[in-house]
């Protein structure tokens, strides 16, 4: 009888992983069904997207809000608003983010890129784009200003990953990669979807309605980051923006043995287009679309004039 016991004991044990997969992707899936985008979803390449557009209606470019891995697109509400008086600009969730449906094959940047470009035609977005990203997103920014580059006007990097930063000793990829493993593993099996608190920092500042979004919607974003990170430096990664004009915004420096290493990554990031600027961010970490809105709201003003590049006036030196 105690052999028994103990053997459906450790069935029962055996089972709970299964039992908690099913429960996060039948709570994951419910959630989106039950909260309501406040953007729009739209059909591009049979794949649900969703999509929060502003802005002029008739103006004649479209900016576009890339959210880094883990992102949240109403995360850039604020500077959305700000744009919006100026430019028709739009924000998505990237397949398997937010109430976008799951992306399917390897997540390369070829991949995510393509995928947004269909996003924008079938969403009937005029060209050409300012794209605006932000860490990984910076990284997607690149890639589609390299493969479309006739439909670019422009590209402002957010304190952007950079194409080759997984060569640099100094930064553990690796170790970040098991950590994002191991978080994606506490998802799949519905484990911080039962303990999670709610958001913290700037996403604190969301209206109540977002919050329970960002809640509900995160688990299955943890799983999406960690396919996007170990997909992203898979391959060797290379990109030439000719004379798009490319600004790029970098974090404050700190006093960390990390920080000598970005400001160089950074810098360097200047070199994919021969019409770039660098701006470094008073007070601002890694988040400064967050910490600094202005900066970027001013970034991508400069863009959107028409006939203007990277330089001149309107941004500190």
């Amino acid at each position: 009888m105690k052999r028994l016991i103990l053997l459906l004991v450790g069935l029962a044990l055996l089972g709970l992983p299964f039992v908690g997969v099913v429960y996060e992707r039948l709570a994951g899936e419910q959630a989106r069904r039950r909260l309501k985008p406040p953007g729009r979803m739209v059909n591009a390449g049979g794949r649900q997207m969703h999509l929060i557009e502003a802005g002029q209606q008739h103006a004649q470019l479209t900016v576009v809000l890339l959210s880094g891995a883990g992102g949240f697109c109403p995360e850039w509400r604020l500077i959305q608003q700000q744009v919006a008086q100026f430019a028709r600009v739009v924000t998505y969730d990237r397949a398997g983010y937010g109430w976008s449906d799951w992306g399917d094959g390897p997540r390369t940047p070829g991949k995510i890129v393509k995928e947004l470009h269909a996003l924008l035609k079938a969403a009937d977005l005029p060209e050409p784009y300012v794209l605006v990203g932000h860490s990984l997103g910076g990284l997607y920014a690149l890639a589609f200003a390299d493969r479309y580059g006739a439909q670019t006007a422009g590209v402002v990097l957010v304190d952007a990953s950079h194409p080759q930063m997984h060569l640099r000793p100094e930064i553990n990829l690796r170790g970040e990669l098991r950590e994002l493993w191991q978080a994606r593993l506490k998802a799949l099996i519905g484990y911080q979807r039962l303990t999670a608190g709610p958001p913290g920092g700037h996403l604190a500042q969301l209206p109540p309605e977002l919050l329970t979004a960002h809640r509900a919607l995160h688990p299955r974003s943890v799983q999406t980051m960690f396919h996007e990170v170990n997909a992203t430096w898979a391959e060797p990664l290379s990109f030439d923006l000719g004379d798009t004009p490319l600004i790029v915004l970098t974090r404050t420096p700190t006093k960390s043995a990390l920080s000598p290493v970005w400001q160089d990554l950074q810098q360097d990031l200047t070199t994919y287009s021969a019409d770039s600027r660098q701006i470094i961010a008073e007070q601002a970490k890694h988040e400064l679309h967050l910490d600094a809105p202005e900066l970027v709201i001013e970034a991508i003003r400069r863009l959107v004039r028409p006939g203007t590049g990277a330089g001149g006036n309107g941004l500190p030196a």
